[in-house]
């Protein structure tokens, strides 16, 4: 996580505690609440395609001039999110502090099952991978490694309650950092490649937030006799987020080459590279979920079902090869910026104390 995320936290720490030692603010009688998240999210990354079906065999050669892009994509894969919060000023204003983090994989392989008349055209690497001659392997993998982790600092203020419906906004700090390894490979008799990308993003910026709850029933939740009965509260809640991170990207590549074709011994090309790049990156967030808060022996608690979207604009770096150079050669690359999406399911518990 980028450095200055750990001194905004002391800062807001110490603004809060001031702001708790206020005898001013009347916070309700369990202001402290505590959240667990479970994410069943999805990343998207632009163009992962990493290998061309070039079409029929009947109709090689002219394959060459048209084919069906092979993607690698992501599944969903499970989360986590952790969080914090304080209520002050009787409820009207609440500070928290939320960690995520989404950990997951992707591998997959394409096979030329009839070699004689090959149609797998790699897309990736070097002009000895994908020169404008074209070339063609028996095998192409791709496998790729991603890495997400965010944290948020929020302070929300209500500024509309009535008529069962509340609107509150919010300001803060995003810090995120986004890493993906993404690694090829080709399998040829004659020719074999190996390609090892690296991209990290860490990026920290101001964050803005608009939410919305509409009450659809409120039964109370104590008796007379102080203790628990159900039913509680059922709300819907949306939550609408945005962040301009000042993002920095370290991405480096490797690759090697070793071609056979009629020579001995055989001929080995490698290449290594890294760039260093920032930017702006936009972010946005989406959230729409439904809220049961109930209590437990006094104390309440809430459990949420919904859907969130997440998305950042140029935030995974990778290193692209020209085209227009002879194959065997490696010539200056370039940065090449793509989107990240995150898009999924969430259940979240959360306990007043």
């Amino acid at each position: 996580m980028p450095r200055g995320w750990i001194y905004t936290c002391i800062a807001a720490t110490l603004f809060s505690g001031s702001l708790m030692a206020d005898t001013s603010l009347s916070p309700t009688d369990t202001p402290w609440k505590a959240t667990v998240e479970y994410l069943h999210f999805k990343p998207f990354i632009t163009d992962t395609y990493f290998v061309i079906n070039r079409g029929t065999r009947n109709s090689f050669p002219i394959v060459a001039i048209g084919g069906q892009e092979q993607n690698n994509v992501f599944n969903y894969h499970g989360g986590a999110r952790v969080g914090l919060a304080y209520e002050y000023c009787d409820g009207l204003s609440q500070a928290s502090l939320t960690y995520t983090r989404l950990e997951t994989e992707s591998c997959r392989r394409i096979e030329d099952n009839d070699p004689t008349f090959p149609v797998l055209s790699p897309t990736n690497g070097p002009a000895s991978w994908s020169t404008s001659e074209l070339r063609f392997v028996n095998a192409m993998e791709s496998c790729l490694d991603f890495l997400y982790q965010r944290g948020d600092l929020m302070f929300e203020r209500k500024v509309y309650c009535d008529c069962d419906l509340t609107l509150s906004v919010g300001v803060g700090v995003e810090a995120a950092e986004l890493r993906l390894n993404s690694a090829f490979n080709t399998e040829d008799p004659e020719e074999d490649g190996h390609l090892r990308y690296r991209s990290r993003t860490d990026g920290i910026g101001p964050q803005l937030m608009l939410g919305a709850t509409y009450n659809i029933f409120d039964h109370s939740c104590f008796t007379d006799h102080d203790f628990c009965r159900i039913p509680g509260r059922l709300d819907i809640k949306v939550r609408l987020g945005g962040s301009l991170l000042v993002g920095s990207t370290e991405s480096s590549i490797f690759s090697d080459f070793t071609s056979n074709l009629g020579n001995f011994p055989p001929t080995i090309s490698s290449d290594n590279q890294s760039h260093r790049s920032r930017r702006m990156i936009p972010v946005l967030h989406t959230r729409v979920g439904i809220r049961w808060e109930t209590c437990f022996c006094n104390a309440p608690i809430g459990f949420e079902v919904g859907y969130e979207l997440s998305n950042y604009y140029r935030a995974i770096t990778e290193i692209i090869y020209p085209s227009d150079f002879s194959a065997l050669s490696f010539s200056p690359t370039r940065n090449l910026y793509k989107n990240l999406g995150l898009a999924g399911l969430y259940l979240s518990a959360s306990v007043n104390f």
